[in-house]
């Protein structure tokens, strides 16, 4: 019995033993699983957090440009990892340069550009984003020349740039353009506007107002300006508000809206500025004529939106003039050529405020005429253009040396001889306006021309020598 009992409990350990193996050994087993699951979910995880990483392309993709240079701008990608390296740019879908914050395009030729901008990751590369614009030809004045009217003024002329684009622009205001006072904040905040009706925006319904003007008269860099533009029946509904940053003193400040604002259906178009300065300042620039009340004079010493619109005039006729403001409409904002009007220059220094969309120029008595350089540039919202360029020669307008060039009979009753001791090629005969009405291509030393179609007054001949030279004379036609 002894030896079996011994036997029977050898026969249980071992049973007990071999399942606790059993047990370790699966045990074992699915700890093994376990971690291999474990690593390969792991790794799973890793692997669908670095696909799933989203590569955010740049925002808000612009460009600015000044003639024929270009700037491609853009924001970082937002929101986004902090991880760009750079950015790529493709032109017309070819890689073109890398940057790390803008690109710059210079010497572009006329025409339709197409650009994409990507950002650059560790991890890859992003979408692209697309931009497009359109560069115009951006036509510069040719053909300076001048002449002297009947008062002995100096006159400038030239060749225009390109009608089409003038066309395309339309002055609303009713200043005269001369600014002769201007009327004080008392350290407090006012607000100047125009005022243009239904049956004024008529005209143009289809165009969008783009740019404000206005004069700054004996202001300070202190003094703080704000363009708004307003809508409905009493001017309350505001529909702009841009600041205006720099400013210039006792000039014209032309601001381009950030947004243009179509005239589509608009029933009242109100615009102007809110200004603040110190009580010894009087920014708000008027002109010299008489105000146009309701219209060309509006004043709130409140703001607008409670409709407290009033014309000045009515606080008595030291203030009833129009304010020097200016509303800029445009029949296509999409071109960036729009014609602005044309910049004149003495000697480097401008001496027209206001643009002019005339090809003539009086050069003003305040100007010391003694060789000097004469510079007219067109003048569009992006850019200026390049400069026609003429240099004033007092010699060649010398009226007292009959033995260079002589015209006779002065005063004449239509036929004028004009005669050279050096051979003539061309004779021009301006107007004292400065507009040319007659033109002879001739190589003589002498010529007969009739005026007798003209209108009596003064005229102006040129004569072209075959050298190069040339002389000028005015000429009285009875």
């Amino acid at each position: 019995m002894g030896v079996d009992m011994q036997k029977s409990n050898r026969n249980i350990f071992d049973a007990k033993l071999k399942l606790l193996y059993f047990y370790v050994s699966v045990m074992t087993e699915m700890m093994k699983w376990k971690a291999a699951t474990s690593i390969l979910f792991l790794g799973i995880v890793l692997i669908n957090s670095t696909l799933s990483q989203v590569l955010n392309p740049p925002q808000n993709i612009f460009y600015h440009n000044n003639c024929d240079e270009v700037m491609l701008c853009w924001s970082a990608p937002e929101p986004g990892p902090d991880s760009v390296i750079n950015y790529n740019i493709y032109k017309n879908g070819v890689f073109f340069a890398s940057s790390e914050d803008s690109c710059e395009l210079l010497n572009l030729q006329a025409g339709v550009f197409f650009f994409e901008v990507s950002a650059v990751y560790a991890a890859g590369e992003s979408d692209s984003i697309p931009i497009s614009f359109i560069l115009p030809d951006y036509e510069a004045p040719s053909n300076l020349n001048y002449t002297v009217n009947d008062t002995g003024a100096l006159v400038l002329h030239w060749d225009p740039v390109y009608m089409s684009t003038v066309q395309n622009n339309y002055w609303l205001y009713y200043d005269n353009g001369i600014n002769t006072r201007g009327i004080g904040t008392c350290d407090c905040f006012l607000w100047a506007s125009i005022m243009f009706d239904s049956a004024m925006i008529v005209p143009y319904y289809e165009t969008w107002a783009t740019h404000l003007q206005f004069y700054s008269y004996q202001g300070s860099y202190e003094s703080w300006y704000k363009v708004h533009a307003w809508t409905g029946e009493e001017g309350t509904q505001e529909i702009l508000s841009q600041d205006v940053g720099q400013h210039f003193i006792d000039k014209w400040n032309t601001i381009k809206f950030d947004n243009p604002l179509p005239m589509f259906n608009m029933k009242k178009f109100y615009c102007g500025y809110k200004v603040w300065a110190v009580a010894s300042e009087y920014p708000l620039g008027q002109d010299d004529t008489e105000g146009i009340s309701g219209f060309g004079d509006l004043l709130s010493m409140d703001d607008p939106s409670n409709g407290t619109w009033e014309s000045i005039g009515l606080y008595g006729a030291q203030f009833d003039y129009n304010w020097n403001i200016r509303l800029i409409l445009t029949s296509d904002t999409a071109n960036q050529s729009h014609f602005l009007g044309y910049r004149v220059y003495c000697d480097g220094e401008k001496i027209n405020n206001l643009h002019i969309i005339d090809t003539l120029f009086v050069v003003p008595e305040s100007i010391t005429l003694n060789n000097n350089t004469f510079e007219v540039t067109a003048n569009y919202i992006s850019c200026e253009s390049e400069p026609a360029v003429i240099v004033y020669n007092p010699t060649l307008l010398n009226e007292n040396d009959p033995g260079y060039v002589s015209v006779y009979p002065n005063p004449t009753n239509g036929w004028v001889n004009v005669a050279s001791v050096i051979p003539i090629n061309i004779v021009n005969v301006y107007s004292t306006a400065g507009d040319l009405v007659r033109t002879y291509d001739i190589t003589k030393n002498n010529v007969s021309i009739d005026l007798s179609s003209l209108s009596k007054g003064c005229y102006v001949v040129h004569a072209i020598m075959e050298d190069g030279s040339s002389a000028r004379r005015k000429v009285f036609l009875k």
